[in-house]
Protein backbone atom coordinates (compact mmCIF):
# COMPACT_ATOMS: atom_id res chain seq x y z
CA UNK A 1 0.00 0.00 0.00
CA UNK A 2 1.28 3.27 -0.73
CA UNK A 3 0.26 6.94 0.18
CA UNK A 4 1.47 9.95 -1.79
CA UNK A 5 1.11 13.58 -0.63
CA UNK A 6 1.86 15.67 -3.54
CA UNK A 7 1.41 19.28 -3.50
CA UNK A 8 -0.45 21.97 -6.19
CA UNK A 9 1.66 21.45 -9.52
CA UNK A 10 3.39 18.36 -8.20
CA UNK A 11 1.95 16.22 -11.02
CA UNK A 12 -0.73 14.34 -9.27
CA UNK A 13 -2.69 12.94 -12.25
CA UNK A 14 1.12 12.05 -14.09
CA UNK A 15 2.41 10.55 -10.99
CA UNK A 16 -1.21 8.29 -10.80
CA UNK A 17 -1.07 7.49 -14.41
CA UNK A 18 2.81 6.28 -14.56
CA UNK A 19 2.04 4.25 -11.43
CA UNK A 20 -1.25 2.93 -13.51
CA UNK A 21 1.72 2.15 -16.55
CA UNK A 22 4.60 0.77 -14.10
CA UNK A 23 2.13 -1.92 -13.35
CA UNK A 24 1.08 -3.15 -16.08
CA UNK A 25 4.20 -2.90 -17.81
CA UNK A 26 7.30 -3.76 -15.75
CA UNK A 27 5.27 -5.57 -13.04
CA UNK A 28 2.71 -7.42 -15.29
CA UNK A 29 -0.56 -6.29 -13.65
CA UNK A 30 -3.45 -7.88 -15.65
CA UNK A 31 -5.02 -4.02 -16.56
CA UNK A 32 -8.61 -6.08 -15.62
CA UNK A 33 -7.72 -6.12 -12.29
CA UNK A 34 -7.12 -2.29 -12.10
CA UNK A 35 -8.98 -0.15 -10.33
CA UNK A 36 -8.76 3.84 -10.84
CA UNK A 37 -10.89 6.08 -8.82
CA UNK A 38 -11.59 9.82 -9.17
CA UNK A 39 -13.70 11.98 -8.06
CA UNK A 40 -15.26 13.89 -10.71
CA UNK A 41 -15.82 12.94 -14.67
CA UNK A 42 -13.76 15.39 -15.72
CA UNK A 43 -10.45 13.84 -14.17
CA UNK A 44 -11.71 9.86 -15.35
CA UNK A 45 -11.90 11.46 -18.73
CA UNK A 46 -8.22 13.07 -18.18
CA UNK A 47 -6.85 9.50 -17.23
CA UNK A 48 -8.60 7.64 -19.69
CA UNK A 49 -6.92 10.00 -22.31
CA UNK A 50 -3.78 10.15 -20.90
CA UNK A 51 -3.29 6.13 -20.60
CA UNK A 52 -4.46 5.72 -23.97
CA UNK A 53 -1.63 8.02 -25.45
CA UNK A 54 1.26 6.38 -22.93
CA UNK A 55 -0.35 2.67 -23.86
CA UNK A 56 0.09 4.01 -27.51
CA UNK A 57 2.86 4.98 -27.13
CA UNK A 58 4.61 1.63 -25.60
CA UNK A 59 2.45 -0.23 -28.61
CA UNK A 60 0.17 -1.71 -26.18
CA UNK A 61 -3.01 0.60 -27.20
CA UNK A 62 -5.69 -1.90 -26.78
CA UNK A 63 -4.32 -2.68 -23.09
CA UNK A 64 -5.65 1.50 -21.62
CA UNK A 65 -9.03 0.47 -22.39
CA UNK A 66 -9.11 -2.92 -20.13
CA UNK A 67 -8.62 -0.41 -16.56
CA UNK A 68 -11.52 0.25 -14.71
CA UNK A 69 -11.79 3.55 -14.30
CA UNK A 70 -14.82 5.15 -12.87
CA UNK A 71 -15.69 8.37 -10.03
CA UNK A 72 -17.38 6.60 -7.30
CA UNK A 73 -20.72 7.12 -8.21
CA UNK A 74 -20.10 5.64 -11.94
CA UNK A 75 -18.64 2.84 -10.12
CA UNK A 76 -22.08 2.48 -8.13
CA UNK A 77 -24.28 3.03 -11.93
CA UNK A 78 -21.72 0.86 -13.44
CA UNK A 79 -22.37 -1.85 -11.13
CA UNK A 80 -25.53 -1.52 -9.53
CA UNK A 81 -27.78 -0.63 -12.32
CA UNK A 82 -31.17 -2.27 -11.01
CA UNK A 83 -30.62 -1.58 -7.55
CA UNK A 84 -30.05 2.20 -7.58
CA UNK A 85 -33.69 2.58 -9.50
CA UNK A 86 -35.89 5.43 -7.73
CA UNK A 87 -32.60 6.57 -6.06
CA UNK A 88 -31.37 10.23 -5.79
CA UNK A 89 -27.79 10.27 -7.02
CA UNK A 90 -26.46 10.93 -3.41
CA UNK A 91 -27.91 7.84 -2.76
CA UNK A 92 -25.99 5.67 -5.06
CA UNK A 93 -22.69 5.41 -3.36
CA UNK A 94 -24.46 4.65 0.03
CA UNK A 95 -26.48 1.80 -1.26
CA UNK A 96 -23.07 0.45 -3.34
CA UNK A 97 -21.51 0.17 -0.09
CA UNK A 98 -24.72 -1.45 1.47
CA UNK A 99 -24.48 -4.12 -0.83
CA UNK A 100 -21.05 -5.11 -0.62
CA UNK A 101 -21.54 -4.98 2.77
CA UNK A 102 -24.68 -7.76 2.77
CA UNK A 103 -24.75 -9.16 -0.56
CA UNK A 104 -20.88 -8.69 -2.07
CA UNK A 105 -21.29 -11.35 -4.89
CA UNK A 106 -24.07 -9.20 -6.59
CA UNK A 107 -21.20 -7.16 -7.71
CA UNK A 108 -17.63 -8.98 -6.75
CA UNK A 109 -18.87 -11.49 -9.41
CA UNK A 110 -18.77 -8.43 -12.28
CA UNK A 111 -15.59 -6.32 -10.38
CA UNK A 112 -13.40 -9.45 -9.30
CA UNK A 113 -10.67 -9.98 -9.08
CA UNK A 114 -8.72 -6.97 -8.37
CA UNK A 115 -5.29 -6.62 -7.36
CA UNK A 116 -4.88 -2.99 -7.01
CA UNK A 117 -7.04 -0.19 -6.54
CA UNK A 118 -5.74 3.46 -7.09
CA UNK A 119 -7.55 6.65 -5.54
CA UNK A 120 -7.07 10.34 -6.83
CA UNK A 121 -7.89 13.56 -4.96
CA UNK A 122 -7.93 11.62 -1.31
CA UNK A 123 -7.83 14.87 0.16
CA UNK A 124 -11.76 14.92 -0.04
CA UNK A 125 -12.69 11.19 0.99
CA UNK A 126 -15.50 11.29 3.23
CA UNK A 127 -16.75 8.20 5.55
CA UNK A 128 -18.88 6.08 2.82
CA UNK A 129 -15.98 6.19 0.46
CA UNK A 130 -13.79 5.66 3.21
CA UNK A 131 -15.77 2.26 4.18
CA UNK A 132 -16.24 1.38 0.37
CA UNK A 133 -12.34 1.55 0.18
CA UNK A 134 -12.29 -0.93 3.48
CA UNK A 135 -14.82 -2.89 1.69
CA UNK A 136 -13.01 -3.63 -1.48
CA UNK A 137 -9.76 -4.42 0.24
CA UNK A 138 -11.42 -6.53 2.49
CA UNK A 139 -13.00 -8.72 -0.46
CA UNK A 140 -10.33 -8.61 -2.69
CA UNK A 141 -7.01 -8.12 -1.05
CA UNK A 142 -6.01 -5.69 -3.61
CA UNK A 143 -2.95 -3.04 -2.89
CA UNK A 144 -4.05 0.39 -2.46
CA UNK A 145 -2.40 3.92 -4.03
CA UNK A 146 -3.77 6.87 -2.85
CA UNK A 147 -2.62 10.43 -3.60
CA UNK A 148 -3.74 13.97 -2.79
CA UNK A 149 -2.74 16.96 -1.19
CA UNK A 150 -4.55 17.81 2.22
CA UNK A 151 -3.79 21.29 1.64
CA UNK A 152 -6.64 21.74 -1.25
CA UNK A 153 -9.02 19.71 0.57
CA UNK A 154 -12.36 21.75 -0.63
CA UNK A 155 -15.17 19.17 0.69
CA UNK A 156 -14.56 19.16 4.35
CA UNK A 157 -18.22 20.58 4.90
CA UNK A 158 -19.99 17.35 3.44
CA UNK A 159 -18.23 14.85 5.72
CA UNK A 160 -18.31 14.54 9.58
CA UNK A 161 -14.80 15.63 10.11
CA UNK A 162 -14.09 18.64 8.37
CA UNK A 163 -9.83 18.13 8.96
CA UNK A 164 -8.26 15.93 6.06
CA UNK A 165 -5.72 14.93 8.13
CA UNK A 166 -7.98 12.55 10.17
CA UNK A 167 -8.68 10.70 7.11
CA UNK A 168 -4.67 10.18 6.52
CA UNK A 169 -4.34 9.08 10.06
CA UNK A 170 -7.41 6.19 9.41
CA UNK A 171 -5.57 5.10 6.27
CA UNK A 172 -2.21 5.17 7.80
CA UNK A 173 -3.69 3.16 10.84
CA UNK A 174 -5.48 0.95 8.20
CA UNK A 175 -3.18 0.41 6.00
CA UNK A 176 0.43 1.19 6.99
CA UNK A 177 1.09 2.36 3.60
CA UNK A 178 4.84 3.53 2.27
CA UNK A 179 4.79 7.16 2.32
CA UNK A 180 5.79 9.55 -0.36
CA UNK A 181 6.17 13.26 -0.71
CA UNK A 182 5.62 15.57 -4.12
CA UNK A 183 6.69 18.53 -2.88
CA UNK A 184 8.50 20.56 -5.70
CA UNK A 185 6.24 22.98 -7.91
CA UNK A 186 6.25 22.26 -11.98
CA UNK A 187 3.67 24.99 -12.45
CA UNK A 188 3.71 28.74 -10.51
CA UNK A 189 6.59 30.84 -9.91
CA UNK A 190 8.53 31.73 -6.31
CA UNK A 191 6.52 34.14 -5.53
CA UNK A 192 3.10 33.06 -6.02
CA UNK A 193 4.16 29.91 -3.92
CA UNK A 194 5.46 32.30 -1.07
CA UNK A 195 2.36 34.04 -0.80
CA UNK A 196 0.00 31.24 -0.89
CA UNK A 197 2.24 29.83 1.82
CA UNK A 198 1.40 33.03 4.23
CA UNK A 199 -2.07 32.33 3.66
CA UNK A 200 -1.93 28.31 5.06
CA UNK A 201 -2.63 27.31 8.36
CA UNK A 202 -0.55 24.11 8.80
CA UNK A 203 0.85 22.84 11.92
CA UNK A 204 3.76 22.08 13.45
CA UNK A 205 4.49 18.74 11.99
CA UNK A 206 3.37 19.67 8.02
CA UNK A 207 5.08 22.40 7.81
CA UNK A 208 7.50 20.60 5.46
CA UNK A 209 4.90 20.14 3.19
CA UNK A 210 5.03 23.41 1.75
CA UNK A 211 5.54 23.43 -1.93
CA UNK A 212 9.07 24.26 -4.11
CA UNK A 213 9.71 26.13 -6.66
CA UNK A 214 11.14 24.75 -9.85
CA UNK A 215 10.03 27.52 -12.68
CA UNK A 216 11.67 30.90 -12.08
CA UNK A 217 11.48 33.95 -14.12
CA UNK A 218 13.62 35.79 -16.10
CA UNK A 219 15.28 39.00 -15.55
CA UNK A 220 12.39 40.83 -17.83
CA UNK A 221 9.56 39.55 -16.49
CA UNK A 222 7.19 41.81 -14.24
CA UNK A 223 8.43 42.42 -11.17
CA UNK A 224 5.02 42.29 -9.22
CA UNK A 225 3.29 39.12 -10.58
CA UNK A 226 1.97 37.96 -7.65
CA UNK A 227 -0.33 39.67 -4.44
CA UNK A 228 -2.53 39.09 -1.82
CA UNK A 229 -5.46 40.87 -1.70
CA UNK A 230 -7.08 41.39 1.30
CA UNK A 231 -10.98 42.34 1.11
CA UNK A 232 -10.91 42.89 5.07
CA UNK A 233 -8.19 45.32 4.42
CA UNK A 234 -8.81 47.77 1.31
CA UNK A 235 -11.76 48.86 -0.75
CA UNK A 236 -9.92 46.98 -3.59
CA UNK A 237 -11.94 43.29 -4.90
CA UNK A 238 -9.14 40.90 -7.13
CA UNK A 239 -11.71 41.86 -9.89
CA UNK A 240 -10.46 45.54 -9.90
CA UNK A 241 -7.13 44.73 -11.17
CA UNK A 242 -8.58 42.39 -14.45
CA UNK A 243 -8.33 45.23 -17.01
CA UNK A 244 -4.87 46.07 -15.93
CA UNK A 245 -3.83 42.30 -16.55
CA UNK A 246 -5.69 42.36 -19.71
CA UNK A 247 -3.32 45.43 -20.65
CA UNK A 248 0.12 43.96 -19.13
CA UNK A 249 2.97 43.08 -21.05
CA UNK A 250 6.26 41.87 -20.16
CA UNK A 251 9.03 44.09 -20.32
CA UNK A 252 11.12 43.95 -23.71
CA UNK A 253 15.24 42.85 -24.06
CA UNK A 254 17.39 44.87 -25.34
CA UNK A 255 17.56 43.49 -28.65
CA UNK A 256 13.60 43.50 -28.78
CA UNK A 257 11.16 45.87 -31.01
CA UNK A 258 8.88 47.85 -28.43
Amino acid sequence: NISVVAGPGSGKTHTLTLRVARLVYYKFSNPEEILVLAYNRAVVSELKERLGKLFKDLGFGNLAKRIKIFTFHGLAKKYCQEQLEGLKFEEWEPKLLEILKNTPGIIMNQLAPLTHILVDEFQDIDEVRMDLLYRLNDLTKAHLFIIGDPNQSIYGYSRKVMDPYHYYDDFNLMFNPAKFDLLDNHRSYPDILTLASQILTLPVEHQHLIPKPTKFPDKNFNDKYAEIIDRTQHKVDWWDKIEALLTEKVRKTDDQEE
